[in-house]
């Protein structure tokens, strides 16, 4: 296993990455995580894997299947579903892009339930670099990927 920071991110790679992970967010003091993934990580056996991970470790997860092409309404409804069900410490996403990217817009609206991306008329750079300048305050809660 390797693994790398920049700037506040923590990047494991390899096999038995997700252990590592898993492990920093143990001693992060992360007490109750949401599991965000899509269909495909299920039928792939993957999310199973994580799930697995995630039980041995002894953190408290709930799993969230989501359906990231949605549109940009149908992925704040989910994110209200999602985060009326439990207050979350910490996101965390298994999947591509696509999925992080929703993963990203439901932590996001935990974090500030005013906050609508569609506002932003900017590029995809300029509105992540926005993002992480609205929840720069100390926050509830982080955004974990494994893509």
């Amino acid at each position: 296993m390797s693994s790398f920071s920049r700037f506040h991110e923590h990047v494991y790679f390899g096999s038995g990455a997700h252990r590592e992970a898993l492990q920093h967010l143990s001693n992060q003091g992360i007490q109750r995580i949401a599991l965000i993934a899509d269909e495909s990580t299920r039928t792939q056996g993957v999310l199973g894997t994580l799930e697995q991970s995630l039980q041995a470790s002894g953190l408290q997860f709930d799993t969230h299947v989501v359906d990231p092409a949605a549109k940009y309404e149908a992925i704040v409804a989910q994110a209200e579903r999602i985060n009326a069900a439990q207050p979350y410490d910490c996101y965390l996403s298994l999947g591509g892009n696509f999925l992080n990217f929703a993963a990203k817009i439901i932590w996001m609206l935990a974090e500030d339930p005013q906050f609508d991306l569609r506002k932003l008329s900017t590029d995809f750079v300029q509105a992540q670099r926005e993002a992480g300048k609205r929840v720069a305050r100390p926050r509830r809660a982080i955004h974990v990927a494994i893509p």
